[in-house]
């Protein structure tokens, strides 16, 4: 499972990562975002599964981001 997380605080970004990480081997982190914005264009590169959102961020909130990606990628 390919998953990107997108939280604006990097601390918290990285123990996110690194607990998946711990869980099973099929799960992958594919990208890591700060904001919305990088977010969306992570999604453009790479086929992912699972998407983690803050729902407070810079530049796009969690939830204008979970609403444009659910336009173009409906299955992520």
């Amino acid at each position: 499972m390919n998953i990107l997380i997108a939280e604006d605080e990097k601390r918290v970004r990285n123990n996110i990562a690194d607990f998946i990480a711990s869980l099973d081997q099929n799960y992958q982190i594919k990208g890591r975002a700060s904001n919305g914005i990088e977010a969306l264009q992570c999604l453009e590169r790479h086929q992912i599964d699972l998407l983690l959102v803050d729902i407070q961020m810079p530049k796009m909130d969690g939830l204008s981001l979970i609403k444009r990606a659910h336009k173009k990628w409906p299955y992520t």
